[in-house]
């Protein structure tokens, strides 16, 4: 169900945790080369720079009576809606969580969407630029695709994989609403470029849980479904994005 939403948890690093706290060891920047010698020789030892990610699991859950008159008679699946819109929550509040860190990101501005390409091809590691996204809202997606080349032609191509979906310079562009993601401000736009994965590590305790109580409504004559999920979102890699504001001209 949740995947008929957009969601940015798949983007991220997605790591399964079995404990509330914790930390993953990281290695910072590494710039070193392997070492030439000869055999027999001694080969010259290096260090490795290691830092860490520490997590802290929160608990997010929801929960909805109903009348058990309601489930006896009724025939429209009143528990796969109910299941939906757990659904729906789920994915607003992981998104929200992401975005609440995406804001983070370095910020650079521009002026047009010559800019988008300067930070793929400028701002970003080349390794980081070849696995990058653009995140926008419907405002940003709406400008970008009424942009045209000098024939007339769109700047924004089809994916083949997937007809649904657009590609800037060959980077997927992934669109939330304006109500979730809004624009810093009336007249500008923002694009999050990079890697997502890179950028968050979403670390993940057992998924949703959804349970079904018989006996908590007993004195309303009601059925109680709940559901429970149990997250934390950390920043990893501060270069891995940036956060693009566009005043169009």
């Amino acid at each position: 169900l949740k995947r008929n939403y957009v969601e940015l948890k798949p983007f991220c690093n997605v790591v399964s945790v079995s404990t509330n706290t914790g930390s993953m060891p990281i290695e910072v920047t590494e710039t070193g080369k392997l070492i030439a010698f000869d055999e027999l020789t001694n080969l010259t030892e290096s260090d490795i720079s290691l830092a860490k990610v520490d997590w802290k699991i929160k608990s997010y859950g929801d929960i909805t009576p109903l009348s058990r008159e309601l489930l006896a008679d009724e025939n429209a699946n009143i528990v796969g809606f109910i299941n939906g819109r757990f659904a729906k929550k789920a994915v607003r509040s992981e998104n929200a969580k992401i975005i609440e860190i995406l804001k983070t990101a370095t910020a650079k501005t521009g002026t047009g969407h010559k800019d988008i390409k300067t930070m793929l091809t400028k701002e970003l590691d080349p390794a980081i630029s070849a696995e990058a996204i653009i995140v926008t809202n419907q405002s940003g997606f709406d400008w970008l695709d009424k942009l045209e080349d000098k024939q007339g032609r769109p700047l924004l191509s089809d994916n083949l994989q997937n007809p649904t979906q657009k590609l800037f310079n060959g980077r997927r562009i992934v669109v939330l609403s304006d109500i979730e993601l809004p624009s810093s401000a009336a007249t500008k736009l923002d694009f999050y470029i990079g890697s997502l994965s890179e950028f968050i590590a979403f670390f993940d305790r057992e998924g949703v849980e959804i349970s079904r109580s018989d006996e908590a409504g007993f004195k309303q004559n009601a059925v109680y479904l709940r559901a429970i999920e149990r997250f934390d979102v950390v920043k990893v890699d501060g270069s891995a994005m940036v956060k693009l504001t566009i005043t169009p001209a």
